[in-house]
């Protein structure tokens, strides 16, 4: 024999109506004495957070060891032999790349590519949202009032 969902619950909302009792005499006063005692009494304080002192403490700890090692050990530029002047001439070398790496580059890709298609694409694209930018505020935001002429003040 099957049932439904439907008479489980009436059956058991059947048998709580029948198993339920009243209530002890002066079961209403003990419940809000309870109640009222309870409000009454302070809140326990929360034990101070020791681990996440001793997290932190320890965190910044190791930063610092670490710092100091790494200071310590790390060879200045007089024991790997690099003069000042080297110093220099490496970063104007390296600042100078990117423009001698394009000037090579540039002619012969643009011998290749001819009318470059995906920046004609991405111009295409551009005017396109341009154009729908523009439609949109046309039809839906509301007219500018018009412009005052500076001569009528």
């Amino acid at each position: 024999m099957k049932t439904t969902p439907h008479e489980l619950e009436a059956a058991l909302r059947h048998d709580a109506a029948a198993q339920r009792g009243e209530p002890s005499p002066g079961f209403a006063a003990r419940l809000q004495r309870a109640v009222h005692t309870a409000a009454a009494q302070p809140a326990p304080a929360a034990p101070a957070p020791r681990f996440r002192f001793f997290l932190v403490g320890g965190s910044l700890a190791t930063a610092l060891l670490l710092a100091a090692v790494v200071l310590t050990r790390l060879p200045s530029r007089s024991d790997l032999g690099i003069s000042d002047s080297d110093t220099a001439a490496l970063v104007a070398g390296a600042r100078a790349l990117p423009g001698q790496v394009w000037s090579t580059i540039e002619p012969e890709t643009s011998a290749v590519l001819g009318p470059q298609p995906l920046q004609t694409e991405a111009n295409a694209i551009a005017a396109d949202a341009r154009s729908a930018v523009s439609f949109l505020a046309l039809n839906f935001l509301p007219n500018p009032p018009p412009a005052r002429d500076s001569r009528n003040g």
